[in-house]
């Protein structure tokens, strides 16, 4: 970032090309253009240029930061440009750009572009950023302007306007030269220039001479960082000093947020110079918070501190807070480098403990054992309990039970009965292992405990421990109380902007939607967690959501979508290593491969999820699963290997009422086609009555269809019923 002058230079092709854009909102009512370049190519000041032009002409401006703004008001701010007419969005400093901000811009362009009132957003970010912005404002088909650096005459302009001509045109060329035609340098080397004394040579030396030339002047630096555009409300700053304002252009001063424009990194050195008294001062005075905003960015100011205490906190941080793979990659570079720092003693456990997250949150789940494991036994009470949750998380999704129940045990231990917390994060991940062995009841005493340990105000163990009692009813077919408790998960994730949870919880609501034949509320909820999970870069979840989607387009009969969207599911979960989720993945595709006619392919798909799910011994997976074999052998005409899927489902499945009215439903069909529709009656109004009572229409439906066979289409009133149900569920009952 750097001072700006009042004229801008060297980019009059460019602001051109924005003009352009902005003048065609009567060919295009919504538009995009993103400014791409390095830090200090002059971005957020082109930007302004577009916009002081708009204001003076009558348009709206409204200059915002994502991580300013909540994911939910980006409609808010569609429906006020609706109302006030031509406006110009400026959306700034996206190199920062976190799952958070990525699911805000995305919605934002799908709701401009639905728009037919006049708008034009102006994105500026780094090049890293451009694949992934040029996605997420793909529904506004957005143009690219590159900004490099400027040519030896526009920069020589430049120092000439930034240093004066007192400076003399031997030290404006040395400027020009060291720049290499970036204005944000040569801003800054003209700002510290003293004559008879050296030039710096990078930008880390200038921003030292800048720091040690501000100290000790307070005002000064005030002024300086409101002109850097450091992320505070000027005025708060100004007001909080006794001091002037700065003179701002009047749209920036009118912003709700105060100057939501890109904090420059000398703003990141200046804050870490600060003394302690001074940043208190402005706590107490000003009652804005001098901090950085982003984790990362938390990271960044700590890095550049002699505070290595409040580093190692700061990774800790970023670590657990990242939610899509560039923030993970760019939390695990940071922790790298801060390993390699402790090179000479043995490494801090938040640096140990960060790295596991960044695995977790990755999916690279055995390399995040392989990190944790040789070290958790080193460390004590929190710490370790720390460790091994994340250890018990990365096994359980392995597939490892036993070991994963092994370590939550050892954390428990580690704590004593000391902070409840920390207990109920280990007792929900306990609840959470015996929810995927199909152990129901224990599941759902254990998210009863994690609740009552849980702190009263929505947490992540609160709102996981809902989810597992929603899921417990859902697999005990009680749908209106799994549907209230995954509502309660779902707002209090809601209320801590969780977008992961947000999408689980949604997935979860469309399960229980789709059980009871509600297919237009479950594809809205399937499609809304979809959205955020693609926008997040949430592969795990996303494969989960795209899974069962897959088995909603089954029933609906779309089965070249279905196979689409199962093939993605399945493709990610073999990236992931997650057994059990490849394993459900493949039952649901030999279930469309079979509806399609291969059941040759459908059975070796389904026999290799068998073998998968025995070896992890998964009871909750394995009853589905076995029903699903045994309806594919059926089809495949394969009547004995059939009757012994179908008992097996019944040997496993405990309390999960859905697959024994599958296993019921089955045998009875293969008693009608050994002739023996007598004994198959009883085994189909079993199937009839349970699905009832547990209030799946769908099975109910299906299993009238077998009864009226059984007891003879003609004088059955099973046929007529089961006929109305299927027809007004939209499904043919196959």
């Amino acid at each position: 970032m750097y001072f700006p002058t009042p004229e801008l230079v060297g980019r009059a092709r460019e602001l051109s090309s924005l003009r352009e854009t902005w003048a065609g909102g009567s060919v295009r009512p919504c538009r995009a253009i993103a400014l791409v370049g390095g830090a200090g190519t002059g971005k957020t000041r082109l930007a302004l240029e577009l916009a002081d032009e708009v204001d003076r002409s009558g348009g709206r401006i409204l200059a915002v930061r994502p991580d300013w703004i909540e994911c939910e008001a980006a409609a808010t701010v569609a429906a006020t440009i609706r109302e006030q007419g031509p406006t110009l969005v400026l959306v700034d400093d996206l190199s920062w750009l976190d799952s958070r901000c990525r699911a805000w811009l995305s919605t934002l362009a799908r709701e401009l572009a639905g728009l037919e009132a006049e708008a034009m957003v102006v994105a500026a970010y780094t090049p890293i950023r451009q694949a992934d912005i040029e996605s997420l404002l793909a529904p506004l088909a957005p143009s690219f302007i590159e900004l490099g650096p400027l040519d030896d005459h526009d920069a020589t302009r430049l120092a000439r306007l930034f240093a004066g001509a007192s400076a003399g045109e031997t030290r404006i060329a040395e400027m020009s030269m060291i720049s290499g035609g970036n204005p944000g340098l040569l801003s800054l080397l003209a700002f510290v220039s003293v004559p008879g004394t050296p030039l710096p040579r990078t930008w880390e030396e200038a921003a030292e001479q800048l720091l040690a030339r501000l100290e000790p002047a307070v005002r000064r630096l005030v002024e300086a960082l409101a002109i850097l555009r450091f992320p505070l409300p000027p005025e708060a700053v100004l007001k909080g000093f006794d001091l002037e304002p700065v003179a701002l252009p009047a749209f920036l001063q009118d912003q709700p947020q105060g100057i939501a424009l890109a904090p420059s990194y000398l703003a990141g050195l200046l804050a870490s110079k600060l003394p302690a008294s001074l940043r208190i001062d402005l706590h107490r005075r000003a009652g804005a918070l001098f901090e950085p905003r982003s984790p990362l960015a938390a990271v960044m100011h700590y890095e550049r501190s002699a505070d290595p205490a409040a580093l190692r906190r700061a990774l800790l941080s970023a670590a657990r807070t990242a939610e899509d793979l560039n923030a993970i990659e760019e939390a695990r570079i940071h922790l790298e480098r801060a390993l390699e720092a402790d090179s000479a003693g043995p490494p801090a456990p938040e640096i140990w403990l960060g790295l596991g997250h960044c695995e977790l949150t990755s999916g690279r789940y055995a390399q995040g054992v392989e990190i944790l494991a040789p070290r958790q036994a080193s460390l004590r009470g929190s710490e370790r309990a720390a460790a091994c949750r994340l250890l018990a998380q990365c096994l359980e999704r392995l597939g490892d039970f036993g070991l994963a129940s092994a370590y939550c045990n050892e954390g428990l231990v580690a704590l004593g009965h000391d902070d409840d917390a920390a207990r109920a994060s280990l007792v929900a991940e306990l609840a959470t292992i015996a929810l995927r062995q199909g152990r129901y009841d224990e599941a759902r005493s254990l998210a009863t405990e994690a609740i009552a340990l849980a702190p009263e105000a929505p947490s992540v163990d609160r709102d996981l421990a809902h989810s597992i009692l929603g899921i417990c009813h859902y697999r005990e077919g009680r749908f209106a109380a799994a549907l209230t408790e995954h509502r309660i998960a779902l707002e209090g994730r809601e209320a801590r902007k969780d977008l992961p949870g947000i999408a689980n919880a949604l997935n979860n609501l469309a399960n229980a939607h789709y059980e009871v034949g509600d297919w237009g509320p479950a594809l809205e909820c399937y499609e809304r967690g979809l959205a955020i999970t693609r926008a997040a870069r949430d592969d795990a979840t996303s494969s989960a959501i795209l899974n069962n989607l897959a088995s909603l387009y089954l029933v609906l009969g779309q089965l070249d979508r279905a196979e689409d969207a199962c093939q993605q599911a399945l493709a990610e979960k073999i990236r992931a290593g997650e057994s059990a989720g490849q394993a459900i993945a493949q039952a649901t595709l030999a279930a469309i491969l079979a509806r399609k006619g291969d059941t040759r392919q459908a059975l070796a798909t389904i026999e290799d999820a068998i073998a998968r799910v025995e070896r992890l011994g998964a009871n909750e997976i394995l009853a589905d699963v076995y029903g699903n074999w045994g309806e594919i052998l059926t089809q495949a005409g394969r009547a004995a290997q059939a009757w012994s899927a179908f008992y097996r489902a019944l040997a496993v499945a405990g309390s999960a009422a859905g697959a024994k009215v599958r296993a019921w439903r089955g045998l009875a069909r293969l008693l009608v086609a050994q002739g023996r529709p007598e004994e198959a009656v009883p085994l189909a109004r079993r199937a009839v009555d349970v699905a009832r009572k547990i209030g799946r229409p769908l099975e109910v439906g299906r299993s009238l269809q077998v009864l009226a066979v059984a007891e003879g289409p003609s004088v059955s009133p099973a046929t007529d019923e089961s006929e109305a149900l299927l027809a007004s569920l939209g499904v043919d009952g196959r």
